[in-house]
């Protein structure tokens, strides 16, 4: 199976649970409750914001393995 079929074939997978949720008298809320997380986000200053986002070559090899990763799904 090359990459087209698989994204066919998920893409159907995935309009058939979305038609199936919709027609259903389940809600979101019931099914994915939200995280009970009292620091859902995070105010960070100019500084922080420079010490802790990754640099640029790190978040080209991440991108590269991702893409691989979801090419194999």
């Amino acid at each position: 199976m090359d990459h087209q079929e698989k994204l066919i074939k998920e893409r159907k997978v995935w309009e058939k649970r979305i038609l199936e949720f919709e027609s259903s008298s389940a809600s979101v809320a019931k099914h994915a409750p939200a995280a009970k997380s009292q620091n859902l986000i995070k105010v960070i200053t100019p500084q922080e914001k420079n010490s802790i986002l990754p640099g640029p070559v790190w978040l080209a090899s991440f991108i590269k393995a991702f893409y691989k990763v979801h090419l194999l799904l």
